[in-house]
């Protein structure tokens, strides 16, 4: 059997094929197609093939359930991993499993909450503070770079991820208030206290993580 000649690049490869389904003008196939008109694959219809895949596959235009219309392949209609759709289903499946099981954060959001409401964990706390405060030292007044938030009641001490419990410093700023608590808590202790510093902040080093 002669074969003919690839229109496209010159090369010579298997020989074209009658297909089996109805093409677009001027495209032919080189494999076996399979007629799946009108077939149903989960949510998704075949309707006809429009076109050709980048791995050789056939394009087909499928109509979901929901109405929606989309392109997918021969060979990833016929494999058949998972529920087949536009889109439409994993969208459903996301809402069903956020009112079953809530929010997979458990509601912790950089969004700002109310006076009171405790945020569950450092970071978003941390963020949400500097947002309304401001990044400024409150204590020197500093602003050359990110500050730090610092609890104003410890956590150890039972202080709570609130907004009134956080307090904007800077990274010397910062150090000096845990040395101070350090200093407080070596006298309960009776440890030696160490010399309390004070904030020298001049240069634009990036602070520390919270």
């Amino acid at each position: 059997m002669t074969k003919d000649i690839d229109q496209e690049d010159g090369r010579k490869g298997k020989p074209f094929q009658a297909s089996k389904v109805k093409l677009p003008d001027g495209m032919r196939v080189r494999a076996p197609t399979r007629e799946i008109t009108g077939q149903r694959f989960g949510r998704l219809v075949a309707i006809e093939v429009v076109g050709k895949h980048k791995n050789g596959s056939l394009l087909w235009r499928c109509v979901c359930d929901c109405g929606n219309e989309v392109d997918r392949k021969s060979s990833g209609l016929r494999e058949g991993k998972g529920v087949q759709s536009c889109g439409c289903y994993l969208k459903e499946r996301s809402k069903q499993h956020l009112a079953a099981t809530g929010p997979w954060n458990k509601g912790a959001t950089y969004a700002t909450k109310k006076d009171g409401e405790v945020y569950a964990n450092n970071k978003a706390w941390g963020t949400a503070v500097l947002r309304i405060r401001g990044n400024k030292c409150e204590k020197c007044g500093w602003d050359m770079a990110r500050c730090d938030v610092h609890h104003r009641i410890a956590k150890s001490d039972g202080g709570l991820n609130t907004i009134e419990n956080g307090i904007v410093l800077c990274p010397n700023c910062h150090r000096v208030e845990h040395s101070r608590n350090w200093a407080s808590s070596a006298t309960n202790d009776n440890r030696p206290p160490q010399e309390e510093t004070k904030c020298t902040q001049t240069t634009t080093t990036m602070a520390c993580a919270f």
